[in-house]
């Protein structure tokens, strides 16, 4: 079996359980979200505010990567305090958290890559694999074959990474593109677009960008249109390390004050709740 850029994704705890897809009200009212990206440095009070903002600002769910390497210490002990915070912070902001297991590689800039696992090694947990670059990786996904024990599957949309192939007025059709891979790749089960670009880049992805108001407004559109059962945009706030550090960011990273990005993820959400809302 094939694996090459998968990323491997464990409901836990509080969280996330496969009843989510399954409550017509869920069926109305799609999922949408942001990462938290979380770090050791970063302080209670940063933590407790970006939950905070996700709550204020409608969203339902954030999207916390878990890192072997913030918890597995030199000395073989394990020490999950900074994210046992970010849970608690979630629970207290009635927001659900899609935890992301992410063993410790050589890729520690972007955290691993990972192979999909049968439930026999994970009973009872929601499975969901979050490919990456679709369209240079798709001969290498056998979607058939994973969705035979996957809960979910989940797509990545990061325009300036993913979408070399195409020019920017085109991007529409490649977020249409990647949808429909998924979409045909899901089969029966459900799926979401685990990651939408969510902020600039300038200095890492392939083609550096500032997305518009109106081009993360026609992606998630897109997502939703095409079936999925939500979004989640990278990044809430910025990473302090790696090569994305200071990037992506859907908030000001000193007085946390909202950005375009933010503000669509609203109009959104509030479109949904209530259909004669404009936006």
């Amino acid at each position: 079996m094939k694996s090459t850029g998968l990323f491997f994704t464990l409901i836990t705890g509080l969280l996330f359980n496969t009843q989510t897809f399954s409550q017509p009200k869920q069926e109305m009212i799609p999922m949408i979200g942001a990462e938290i990206f979380i770090e050791p440095g970063q302080t209670p009070e940063e933590i407790y505010t970006w939950c905070r903002l996700i709550k204020e600002n409608g969203m339902t769910i954030c999207r916390i990567r878990m890192f072997e390497t913030y918890m597995h210490k030199p000395d073989d002990n394990w020490d999950f305090s900074l994210f046992d915070l970010a849970y608690k912070a979630a629970e207290k902001y009635e927001i659900k958290v899609w935890g992301s297991l992410f063993p410790a590689t050589d890729f520690t800039g972007v955290g691993g890559f990972k192979f999909p696992r049968s439930e026999d090694h994970e009973p009872g947990s929601h499975l969901h694999v979050n490919n990456h670059a679709i369209f240079q990786n798709m001969t290498e996904y056998d979607f058939p074959e994973w969705r035979k024990f996957l809960k979910s599957l989940g797509g990545s949309a990061h325009a300036s990474w993913h979408f070399s192939y195409f020019k920017r007025n085109q991007y529409a059709v490649a977020m249409s593109a990647n949808c429909k891979i998924i979409r045909s790749g899901a089969g029966t089960i459900p799926w979401l677009m685990t990651e939408i670009q969510g902020g600039n880049n300038t200095y890492s992805g392939f083609n550096a960008m500032c997305p518009t108001r109106e081009e993360i407004s026609q992606w998630l559109w897109i997502v939703i249109g095409s079936g999925g059962k939500g979004g989640i945009f990278w990044t809430l706030n910025p990473r302090a390390s790696g090569f994305e550090a200071g990037e992506l960011k859907e908030i000001d990273e000193f007085d946390f004050s909202k950005t375009d990005y933010t503000e669509t993820a609203i109009i959104l959400v509030h479109h949904h709740e209530n259909p004669a809302i404009g936006g």
